[in-house]
């Protein structure tokens, strides 16, 4: 929403797919409408193949408990 081309990569076509129909994997509030946002204006590709960027940031599950939550 601040004008950056922000490219998504993922290895799994499945979470790619998803994320694309606007659909995501976690609840953080307001993150949804914001990502259908920049998906309809063009601001956020997805991929599995990475690109040439200025700046990466590596996003990884983190297990929450003891029961993998």
């Amino acid at each position: 929403s601040a004008g950056f081309q922000v490219f998504g990569i993922d290895i799994s076509e499945k979470v790619i797919t998803q994320i694309s129909s606007g659909n995501l994997n976690v609840h953080e509030p307001g993150l949804k409408p914001l990502v259908q946002q920049m998906l309809r204006e063009g601001h956020l590709n997805l991929s599995m193949q990475p690109v040439s960027a200025d700046i990466y940031l590596l996003a990884v599950p983190t297990l929450l408990g003891p029961h993998l939550e």
